[in-house]
């Protein structure tokens, strides 16, 4: 819940105080003035979340003293406004902020003026009487906490004996720091001061324009006036950092930008791979877009987690758990990650930050394109690593999503503060937004899509847009048809399916027959006839060549006539190259053909693709397939010949979702036996540990299989070798690769007992690194003994562990059917206390934590306990709605699909 901005009792009354002398707080040199003039009393209706169009800022400041080991920090944010009509009320953004002093000038001239808070999160400064229209001025002087738990606003971490200050702000954490108009439409340039101790790096956005050393051992760091941005995109980092030029020469781009690293003191020995790749994900998203860097600095801070990534322009933010790699630990894996999040938050340069969304309905402007653009540049940084083929699993993961009747659209209307939160949904806004695009451009083909991308950018440099803005120079420079078909996946939600048949009668040419309905969830019932403008793509034999062509289906149905083919062609695949946003149902004859080509004529991207389709209508009951998931895990042996390792990874994870809800208490050693014929002697050859020489699929695959039958295949061989190296790990002698500690104390932990609880507890107590204490807790929510799984719950509430490392406990012991119900029924009981030391993101997961469950029971418990509490969480109705969801679309697949599992598995 967002805490309300605290204020004095009494309304503070400020005079004619000049803003601009002094820093906050009365530093050296400064002074806050107020005078008490009276203020008339007004009753002024708050605005409902966007601020009054009236007031609009035109350049910002902030000046702040910052000390990361203390709590709070003192504050001073000063405003340039535009008043386009007289007003006695001037709102803005603040939570949990003092505000100790207000001064206000218009047209040059004071005006009392007070301020106080109103609601959750707004501050009213009323003036003594109403003033403009014309130029204005305000200035506010304030004290604000320094958050040590929710890495919020500014907040603060440890690092051994040292304390560093950063930033997270979007979506609306920068009210949390300064008094703003905190919507991503105020685009302003900012002028940024920092009082820091003499002995600690100050950093923000912009470069540094002078440091002058003050009394008491401090010092004043001034920055250059900032490029345009909104409040969200504000950043600074204080603290004993070591800052290291990238690579060789530290710079980047075409200009030469100076390129360096931000990182905690001591631990510069771990950016080799970082150092390395940076410069080169610069220079080819500088070659696409056409543009060249451009702000004035590139410092790619280090922070302490993941979740802290961030597109600050100039103050880059990368997670420690991404950027630093210990010398021996760069495995393929922990390259991709690094490389696949750094060129997305690169990419918000261009695509979020040199042209910014108008309002937070249009976040897809710059998730979608950044999720897109990460694709392109980690396959061309490294067309091994089959990354595209990699992201088809998780286009596969935004259509389940989209299949449920709760999704939402990808350019969702946004009237509340959840629809704020909610905008940010990976699955929909990241992800399907990104397929979307590269569906069009499959289309239209790449050179008019970048086209299309360098003319939105160059028109809309250093402004804000909206979707019509994209779509209009998608339609100017490929076709109006494309922008078309876009916009009808943008505005409504769901997937279609398309169906195909071959149809082939005598005295005429072969053509295809396509009919599209949205596809939907197990037992969900559509609420409308939606209908996109797909873009099928048809790849056929023509004769000795291979036949290709593109039609739109915008009606129900269309006939496609197939040019090139003299007969009946003897398959057709109706998403060539798997670069559509659509599922495909194809006629029993035309699946069996596709099915009897395998590797030998579908490519990888298709073969997945094909793959993927099959399961989504297994899991949907749909008559493709028979509606028979058994059916379809008797398939997997054929699928697996000569697959590339994302197919069998996706393999992997159709084998093994069906133990959880289809799979009968005493069919599991059958499931398991199951994995292990499918797997296990490919996992036992791969085992745990890495040898010399062996090739770059081992080390893909080996993080894939080896848990997977160590774990759900009950391989007693990998079971037994897991807990030897987790007894390793323990006493300080790793000897697997990093991406692998994670599976071998989480197979070791299944299995075991009080004694190795207790040493993985002892170990995560004393462990100082966020990495590898957020490792053993995690771990400690592997334990399945009914008495260890409690006591690792209660960790959730242990005050001495940070929350945002030990929430990865409730998701272990959830993900088990064996301790499901007792994780729900302590995160029931307790959900006030574990949610008050998170942030609304990771609360509103929380409320989700039902979604494990697959039966009517829990699908109505769920409600009725998490239906209030979900009011008061920010985006927390939209993940509650998706969990009921979720849980009937369980059931209908369960029984629909248990009996066929069952079969199957009889004959294991």
């Amino acid at each position: 819940m967002s805490a309300r901005v605290a204020a004095p009792l009494v309304l503070t009354l400020i005079g004619l105080a000049c803003a601009c002398s002094g820093a906050p707080g009365a530093p050296p040199g400064g002074r806050a003035v107020a005078t008490a003039a009276p203020v008339v009393a007004q009753v002024e209706a708050p605005p409902a979340l966007r601020l009054p169009e009236g007031v609009r800022p035109t350049a910002g400041a902030l000046e702040l003293t910052i000390d990361p080991r203390k709590e709070t920090f003192a504050g001073r944010a000063s405003f340039d406004l535009t008043l386009s009509a007289a007003t006695s009320t001037i709102w803005l953004h603040a939570v949990d902020l003092e505000i100790t002093a207000t001064s206000v000038t218009v047209g040059g001239a004071p005006v009392a003026a007070g301020a106080a808070p109103v609601g959750e999160d707004l501050l009213a400064v009323r003036l003594e009487r109403a003033a403009g229209p014309g130029e204005a001025r305000i200035v506010l002087d304030y004290r604000g906490k320094i958050d040590a738990t929710r890495s919020q606003g500014i907040y603060r971490q440890a690092e051994g004996e040292d304390w560093y200050a950063y930033t997270l702000f979007e979506p609306l954490q920068a009210r949390r720091a300064f008094p703003c108009f905190d919507e991503p439409g105020f685009k302003i340039p900012w002028r940024i001061t920092l009082h820091v101790s003499k002995g600690e790096v100050a950093l923000a956005n912009s470069p540094v324009e002078k440091e002058e050393d003050e009394a008491g051992g401090m010092k004043k760091v001034v920055f250059a006036t900032s490029k345009p941005m909104p409040s969200y995109l504000v950043a600074l980092v204080v603290g004993p950092f070591d800052v290291v030029e990238a690579g060789k020469v530290g710079k980047a781009g075409t200009e030469g930008t100076a390129l360096r690293f931000v990182l905690p003191r001591g631990r510069r020995g771990e950016l080799g791979y970082a150092s390395e790749v940076t410069p080169r994900i610069v220079g080819l998203l500088e070659e696409y877009t056409g543009i060249p860097y451009p702000y004035e600095k590139l410092d790619v801070v280090i922070v302490p987690r993941y979740w802290g990534t961030m597109e600050h322009p100039g103050l880059v933010a990368m997670g420690q758990g991404l950027a630093l790699i210990r010398p021996g630990e760069a495995t393929t894996w922990r390259k991709q990650a690094y490389a696949s999040i750094a060129a997305h938050e690169l990419a918000h340069i261009w695509f979020g930050d040199y042209v910014t969304m108008q309002w937070w309905d249009d976040t897809w402007l710059n998730e979608a394109l950044a999720t897109w653009m990460d694709r392109k540049i980690t396959d061309r940084l490294e067309p091994s690593w089959l990354f595209g083929l990699k992201r088809l699993g998780r286009i596969d993961g935004a259509m389940a999503s989209d299949s449920l009747p709760s999704a939402r659209r990808v350019r969702e209307p946004v009237t509340s503060r959840h629809d704020i939160v909610a905008a940010f949904d990976g699955d929909i806004t990241y992800v399907k937004g990104a397929a979307v695009l590269g569906m069009i451009e499959g289309w239209v083909g790449e050179d008019r899509m970048r086209g299309a991308i360098q003319a939105y950018l160059g028109r809309h440099a250093w402004k804000s847009t909206s979707a019509g803005d994209l779509l209009a120079a998608l339609s100017e420079q490929a076709t109006p048809a494309s922008a078309q078909a876009l916009r009808t996946f943008l505005d409504q939600p769901g997937v279609p399916i398309v169906s195909v048949k071959l149809r082939c009668a005598a005295g005429r040419a072969p053509s295809v027959g396509l009919s599209q309905r949205r596809f939907l969830s197990a037992g969900a019932q559509g609420t409308a006839p939606e209908r996109w403008e797909v873009p099928v793509c048809l790849r056929y034999p023509a004769g000795t060549v291979e036949g290709r062509t593109c039609a739109t289906l915008a009606g129900a149905s269309l006939e496609v006539p197939l040019p090139g083919a003299s007969g009946c062609p003897a398959w057709i695949v109706a998403n060539a190259g798997a670069t559509g946003y659509y599922r495909v149902k194809y006629e029993e004859k035309l699946l069996g053909a596709l099915l009897g080509l395998g590797a030998k004529g579908l490519s990888p991207a298709e073969r997945l693709g094909l793959t993927l389709d099959l399961a989504a209508l297994a899991r949907s009951g749909d008559e493709g397939m028979g509606g028979q998931m058994g059916a379809l895990l008797g398939r997997l042996p054929a699928l697996l010949e000569k697959a590339e390792w994302p197919l069998v990874l996706q393999t992997a994870e159709i084998a093994a979702s069906v133990r959880r809800h289809l799979v009968a208490a005493e069919l599991r050693p059958n499931h398991a036996r199951f994995l292990r014929r499918l797997y296990g002697a490919r996992a036992r050859s791969l085992g745990w540990k890495a040898r010399a020489r062996e090739g770059g699929e081992a080390e893909r695959l080996r993080p894939i299989l080896v848990p997977l039958a160590a774990i759900s295949g009950e391989d007693e061989q990998l079971a037994g070798e897991a807990r030897r190296l987790a007894l390793q790990h323990l006493e300080g002698k790793p000897t697997v690769a990093p991406d692998l500690i994670d599976d071998v104390l989480r197979t070791a932990a299944r299995r075991g007992d009080r004694a190795l609880f207790d040493r993985i507890l002892a170990a995560a107590r004393a462990e100082r690194g966020h990495r590898e204490r957020a490792r053993l807790l995690r771990a400690l929510g592997a334990f399945r003994a009914p008495e260890l799984a409690r006591a690792a719950l209660d960790l959730l509430l242990d005050k001495d562990f940070d929350p945002r490392e030990s929430t990865a406990i409730a998701w272990g012991l959830l993900g088990d059917e064996d301790t499901a119900q007792m994780a729900y029924d302590f995160l029931k009981a307790s959900f006030e206390a574990v949610a008050a030391r998170r942030t609304s993101e990771e609360a509103g997961y929380l409320l989700g934590a039902g979604a494990v469950f697959c039966d009517e029971a829990h699908r109505a418990d769920v409600a009725a306990s998490f239906g209030e509490r979900a009011k008061k969480v920010d985006g927390g109705p939209q993940v509650l709605a998706r969990a009921l969801e979720e849980i009937g679309a369980c059931v209908a697949h369960r029984e629909a699909q248990q009996a066929s599992v069952a079969a199957f598995l009889k004959t294991q």
